[in-house]
């Protein structure tokens, strides 16, 4: 190898080394960052932007319990009598930024969020009802809303004098105002920011902590739309997303609309405690996000008086959009909360791939429960997403009472010539799909008819012994996610009328 050779190719490697570098991360560092998972001893909250403007309380060591924000670390105060001190002195003339992540506890009166003194009189702050802009106090909401926020301020002034002796800067409340509740992240910018770096910002923050962004696109760190917030705006309720970017500091395995309070939660592989506790991978760039039309969950379409559509949905309907070359491979548990149907009722989860919120029958995907709790979380197993590439998926929940749930039938209760089998009607079967196969244990069942009709399944295990029998009607498509934890070969067969397919399970 020549040494012109090994000198340009030590030049480019230490070039890339750099471009890496420099590219940490696609926005600009923030003048002063604080964020949950980053406390420091106790003492101080750390400014993780290197520049040292650390969070301290001024009578000394702060207390604040370490709590959750979509399966995120953030900070809960609620003895706090001072505001965070932070030694931060404004410059006479600037444009600044800010980005604050909170959640205000229930039951107390306005709060503060964070002020810039300049002097005795002059200052800047934010509250949750006002705005405070030098020499004016403008309320800008007559009360305090109790929901996860993130709030943006954006201003500049030519030129203010400023005494340092009496300037700094107050978080977590103002120099007037305290703060209870839950606060996540705090970002702080004396400099000017493009359009396309302020949605970076937005999307890092609202897919991290799960909150809706709703005058912003989200985007990724190549500033590719994931989510237009004019295109999807029927759907901008709760939005909420999984995905991973490593230029946008975005690692989100699980998420839950309303910083984690909503009531439909979606977690790559099975949902954990924490983001951090989930290890399963995420590719770069895929992303999953959702949102729904606010209607209530419980509030049920009124059946319409044909077969095409699905019957006993919910009002409440979600947008589903992927982006990323792999993420329609990503297996997801979908876990809703629906304690009202804890231990009296069934729930399907029903997704139209062509994006249809009207649940045609022909086009639709019945997905039934793995399971329940007391607490009334269903969860649905081994779900993926924009199977067709159309990048968007239709999604909601069919309700049924107990007394009219044909999965929780067993097979032997139905019968194949429909004398004593109510209403079931045997159609065609189509396909029969196994996957993955072999498996660890956990698995689904396909099973596509050529017209709607009724379907049963049984799982039978080497010895003959049926372990498993269920029944599904109307519908042309079924999917059935389950486990079993005996390693072996097992028999899965579907059938409808006088038609059967059978197929082999291998678990490892």
């Amino acid at each position: 190898m020549s040494s012109f050779f090994r000198l340009t190719l030590f030049v480019s490697a230490f070039m890339l080394t750099m471009n890496i570098q420099a590219q940490h991360h696609s926005f600009v560092t923030p003048r002063i960052w604080l964020a949950a998972d980053s406390v420091g001893n106790n003492n101080y909250w750390q400014d993780i932007s290197g520049n040292g403007y650390h969070a301290y309380s001024p009578g000394g060591a702060f207390v604040a319990d370490s709590g959750l924000f979509n399966y995120q670390p953030c900070l809960m105060f609620d003895s706090l009598t001072e505001a965070l001190r932070i030694n931060y002195i404004p410059q006479e003339s600037s444009r600044i930024i800010v980005f604050a992540v909170f959640d205000p506890e229930v039951g107390y009166p306005e709060e503060g969020i964070w002020s810039l003194r300049f002097d005795s009189s002059l200052r800047i702050m934010v509250s949750t009802q006002h705005f405070g802009n030098f020499y004016s106090n403008e309320q800008y909401r007559d009360s305090t809303m109790y929901i996860p926020t993130i709030n943006l301020l954006r201003m500049s002034w030519p030129y203010k004098a400023v005494d340092t002796l009496l300037a700094g800067m107050n978080v977590v409340g103002t120099d007037s105002l305290t703060y209870h509740g839950r606060f996540a992240e705090f970002m702080f910018y004396d400099t000017t920011l493009k359009h396309s770096e302020i949605e970076r910002i937005h999307t890092y923050l609202a897919i991290k902590y799960g909150i809706s962004v709703k005058e912003k696109n989200y985007v990724n760190s190549q500033d590719s739309v994931l989510w237009n917030y004019k295109n999807d705006s029927l759907y901008s309720n709760h939005i909420a997303g999984i995905g991973k970017d490593s230029l946008l500091l975005v690692n989100q395995k699980q998420s839950c609309g309303l910083g984690g309070k909503a009531n439909l939660a979606i977690a790559s592989g099975t949902l954990q405690a924490k983001n951090d506790a989930n290890t399963s991978p995420i590719n770069e760039l895929d992303y999953l996000i959702w949102g729904d039309n606010g209607k209530e969950l419980m509030a049920i379409v009124q059946d319409i008086p044909d077969t095409i559509h699905v019957a006993n949905m919910s009002e409440c309907k979600w947008l589903m959009k992927r982006s990323g070359l792999t993420a329609d491979d990503i297996s997801t548990q979908v876990v809703l909360l629906a304690p009202e149907y804890a231990g009296t009722g069934s729930i399907q989860l029903v997704i139209n791939r062509s994006g249809d919120f009207m649940f045609p029958v022909d086009s639709s995907v019945v997905i039934f429960s793995s399971g329940s709790d007391t607490a009334g979380h269903f969860y649905f197993n081994n779900v993926v997403w924009d199977t067709d590439g159309s990048g968007s998926d239709a999604f909601g929940f069919q309700f049924s009472d107990t007394s009219g749930v044909n999965d929780r039938a067993p097979i032997n209760n139905v019968s194949e010539n429909n004398e004593e089998g109510g209403n079931a009607v045997g159609a065609a079967i189509s396909s029969l799909e196994i996957y993955p196969n072999p498996s660890t244990g956990n698995y689904s069942v396909e099973i596509k008819l050529k017209t709607a009709g009724d379907v049963q399944l049984s799982i039978q295990d080497e010895s003959g012994k049926i372990i498993m029998q269920k029944a599904f009607s109307g519908f042309d498509n079924y999917i059935y996610n389950g486990n079993l934890e005996e390693k072996g070969c097992y028999l899965i067969k579907a059938e409808s009328g006088n038609e059967s397919k059978t197929g082999k399970l291998i678990v490892q």
